[in-house]
């Protein structure tokens, strides 16, 4: 058997077997045991061996051959009697190998051009990792922000630094000198990058609402990493665009300059199809979002796990041995202050009566007999919706009514009430946080581009989007579909908080395509013939970087589905889903819809026109625009 090891902490034992589910055990050959850290000396780990050689005397057995699989959190472990305790790594996250650096050679041609938007995303990590490693310090961090972290630094990193750059570009060739080009670029795609980075925040910040302490940790921490990127890309980017030198940079971009035309073709055949493509694009989206109608919130354990992981191992040999239920006991608790006793009796007849109740321990009572506990363990596993339904019958139905007239009042906890509650919250909460996000977002739009159906046309896009995240969530983690090419090693419910950091990071992510393009397409509008020449102009200028932004953030994003994190999987499969759906519709839908509604489409109630005007576009306009490559189109 090969040896894994545990973590050099000394452990005591607590209990030395666990009863099964029937209240004994019905072979000599599995038992469970409860272990923790111990308090003092931590210059030791006791051998399992010798914990039990006095039962092993008890016994008469002359040998004791122990497998001990310890299921928990971070601690996968297999010990075959005495051996020594040594460290193992949790994390590896430099094992993969990420597509980047190959789709910007192909989009743009430079190796200069490659390096300066990975150089931009690899500093503002270190800073966001500095300072989320500040934030543990001072309040509650979950242990995978770090992950979301680099996973999101990474993608906006490099989006923001390739607008930059492309604008750059387009002052180039224009004629602009280095100094006034970089300007320009700051002036305009910086300002698009600014809103589009404080929208992220602004939908990061909106989950403080949901009222849950590691959650604000999550936020917080994304939130740093974005405002970091942020701030490195306005003002990284142009020190390193001055610092190349404007020969090199010129050159890169009169040999860039020769195409173009694709994108303009494109918008020829979206202008031509316009209604089709919407009724497809809406109709596609919309069956791939369907899945979601069956949401399912909840937390997974270690049977959702590969099958080769050890602590899967461990989990599947106790549920065996002791039932399905033995993982998602639940804890009654009680005051027994002034209480009448007997009512134990009646609240142990009752709920070891329950259907979904396998066994219901004997209470134990603190010393001094104030106290109360009962241990249940239910017949189905913890994400199992009968195990659901059991905590509901028992908070509103079986211990009020056992315990009516008595004055003792039983609470329900646990690990397993403990996740129900925390996705009821989370469920609760959610309509809250959709308004509010949906609201800042609408009220930010609006002053950006001066237009009510503009801003009302990203919201529809980015609900769609994320529609389709969440249908292949749930196709993938809850139906199986494909369970096996992701590495998911059971089905199972969405972590509780996963649908709506998913919506926080994408409705600011999203931003980003549709602030360039609309951008482009609002300043085009000044000076083309019509609405369709606007738009034309808008995708010349900014679809190739939008499709290379797109592709390069979806490559991120689908390289922590590699991760044997389950939460990293949801995380990672969803944005690079939503990412990708999102670039398709900002370049076929978005202008088919712009193109059927003209110049309503910027439409602004009287009422309304006295807002700030907050405007993307820089004060200088360049002479001639960028034709960019159409190599990915």
């Amino acid at each position: 058997m090969r040896p894994l090891y545990i973590h050099p902490l000394p452990v005591v034992v607590l209990q030395l077997v666990v009863p099964n589910c029937g209240g004994g055990v019905d072979d000599a050959r599995t038992a469970r045991t409860l272990v923790s850290p111990a308090a003092q000396d931590r210059g030791r780990v006791l051998d399992p061996a010798r914990v039990h050689a006095g039962e092993r005397r008890r016994h008469g057995q002359a040998r004791l051959r122990l497998r001990v699989r310890a299921p928990g959190r971070r601690l996968p472990a297999r010990v075959r009697g005495a051996h020594r305790a040594l460290p193992r790594p949790v994390h590896r996250h430099g094992r993969d190998r990420l597509p980047c650096p190959v789709i910007l050679l192909v989009a743009f041609g430079s190796l200069l051009i490659v390096g300066m938007p990975i150089l931009t995303a690899l500093v503002g990590l270190f800073g966001s990792l500095g300072l989320v490693m500040l934030l543990t310090k001072v309040m509650e961090v979950p242990d995978f922000t770090m992950s979301v972290a680099i996973m999101i630094v990474l993608g906006v990193g490099v989006d923001y630094a390739l607008f930059l750059v492309t604008r750059y570009r387009t002052a180039l060739r224009a004629g602009r000198g280095p100094e006034d080009a970089a300007g320009e670029a700051t002036a305009t795609a910086g300002r698009a990058v600014l809103f589009a980075g404080v929208t992220v925040i602004i939908s990061l910040t909106g989950m403080l609402f949901m009222g849950v302490g590691f959650v604000h940790g999550l936020a917080l921490g994304c939130a740093l990493g974005v405002l970091i990127t942020m701030v490195v890309a306005v003002t990284l980017v142009p020190a390193l665009l001055g610092l190349f030198g404007e020969r090199r940079l010129r050159r890169w971009a009169d040999r860039r300059s020769g195409a173009g035309t694709g994108w303009v073709r494109w918008n020829g055949f979206v202008q031509r199809r316009a209604a089709p493509l919407i009724v497809l694009g809406v109709v596609v989206t919309g069956a791939v979002a369907l899945p979601a109608l069956g949401m399912r919130l909840g937390s997974n354990d270690a049977g959702n796990l590969p099958a080769s992981d050890t602590t899967r191992r461990a989990h599947d040999l106790k549920t065996e041995a002791f039932g399905v239920g033995s993982t998602a006991t639940l804890t009654l608790a009680a005051e027994l202050d002034g209480a009448d006793r007997r009512a134990l009796d009646t609240v142990m007849r009752r709920v070891s009566a329950a259907d979904g109740v396998a066994h219901a321990a004997r209470p134990l009572t603190s010393a001094d007999g104030e106290a109360a506990m009962i241990t249940v363990t239910p017949r189905t596993d913890a994400q199992d919706p009968a195990t659901t339904e059991l905590v509901r019958e028992l908070r509103e139905e079986i211990l009020p009514e056992a315990t009516a007239g008595t004055g003792t009042r039983f609470h329900v906890g646990g690990v397993t009430a403990t996740f129900e509650d925390l996705a009821d919250r989370m469920a609760s909460r959610l309509a809250i946080f959709v308004a509010a996000v949906l609201g800042l977002s609408l009220v930010l739009l609006v002053l950006v581009f001066r237009s009510v159906v503009v801003p009302l046309l990203a919201v529809a896009l980015t609900v769609l989007s994320l529609g389709a995240a969440y249908g292949v969530l749930v196709a993938v983690f809850q139906w199986g579909w494909a369970m096996s090419l992701f590495g998911v090693g059971r089905t199972g419910p969405l972590e509780s908080y996963t649908p709506m950091t998913l919506m926080a990071l994408l409705f600011g992510l999203s931003m980003d395509y549709q602030m360039f393009l609309l951008s482009r397409i609002k300043e085009a509008a000044e000076t083309a013939r019509d609405a369709r020449d606007a738009i034309a102009e808008g995708l010349r200028a900014s679809g190739r970087v939008i499709l290379a932004a797109a592709l390069i953030m979806a490559a991120v994003f689908g390289s922590f589905t590699l991760s044997p994190d389950r939460i990293m999987k949801q995380f990672g499969l969803g944005l690079a889903v939503a990412v990708l759906v999102q670039a398709v519709l900002v370049l076929a839908v978005a202008p088919a819809v712009l193109g059927a509604l003209g110049s309503r489409a910027w439409w602004l109630p009287r009422a309304l026109r006295r807002l700030p005007d907050l405007h993307v576009k820089g004060a200088t306009k360049p002479a001639a625009e960028e034709a960019p490559v159409d190599s990915l189109a």
